[in-house]
């Protein structure tokens, strides 16, 4: 599927946003037989950046009834130059990183050949056809439902960032809890269990658990 033109030897350029709002209008109406699916990640977003695609395994294949995310982004060149693609679940087949998920353009013919015509329909109906392709039908593949390691940093980070605005806050009301006004107990176990909160949000003992399950074959 292509969008982006105004008719038959046209030769006028469809403006960015444009084309991505002729995107989200077909991602919404649904694409064929619904195996295939994208959508905006924020509609705030008034560069229409970050995109949610999903795909279903096809059929006689290892990935038959899988149910594959992925993040696509599309920077202010676009269509110009092709989107990252990175898949949130993991996957094992021959154009994805194994530990972040992200698909190699210069494995994956799309992305390697890239045309300004071409589309994240014409990307994710790739993937799913490279999924039945004869070296990556068969692949051993990682516990359903797991994710990309880089799902895993980014969630670290959040966490992080969480602990942080925590121990500020630890910090902010522990002065409160030495004032001799009424209350000070109440202040002072705030105090306490906010620290505590952001000590247990900063145990690396936290994350590389997370990691270990969620990487174990």
């Amino acid at each position: 599927m292509t969008l982006g033109s105004s008719g038959a030897g046209s030769s006028v350029v469809v403006p960015r946003n444009f084309r991505l709002l002729e995107e989200l209008e077909r991602g919404e109406k649904g694409i064929g037989d619904g195996t295939v699916s994208y959508g905006m990640d924020d509609a705030d977003d008034i560069y229409m950046r970050s995109w949610t695609g999903t795909i279903i395994g096809p059929h006689n294949t290892v990935h038959e009834g899988r149910i594959y995310q992925l993040k696509l982004f599309c920077d202010k060149d676009y269509p110009e130059k092709a989107p990252s693609v990175r898949f949130h679940s993991r996957i094992n087949m021959g154009c994805v990183n194994h530990e972040t998920g992200a698909v190699d353009p210069k494995k994956f013919s799309v992305l390697a050949n890239w045309q300004r015509d071409y589309t994240m329909e014409t990307v994710l109906t790739q993937l799913k056809k490279d999924m039945g392709a004869a070296q990556n039908r068969k692949l051993v593949q990682p516990p359903e439902g797991t994710v990309a390691s880089q799902q895993l940093t980014d969630d670290m980070s959040r966490a992080l960032a969480l602990a942080v605005l925590l121990l500020a806050a630890a910090v902010a009301v522990a002065p409160l809890a030495e004032a001799t006004l009424p209350g000070t107990e109440a202040f002072a176990g705030a105090g306490s269990a906010v620290q505590t909160a952001a000590e247990k949000a900063v145990n690396p003992s936290t994350f590389i658990m997370a990691d270990t399950t969620q990487k174990k074959d």
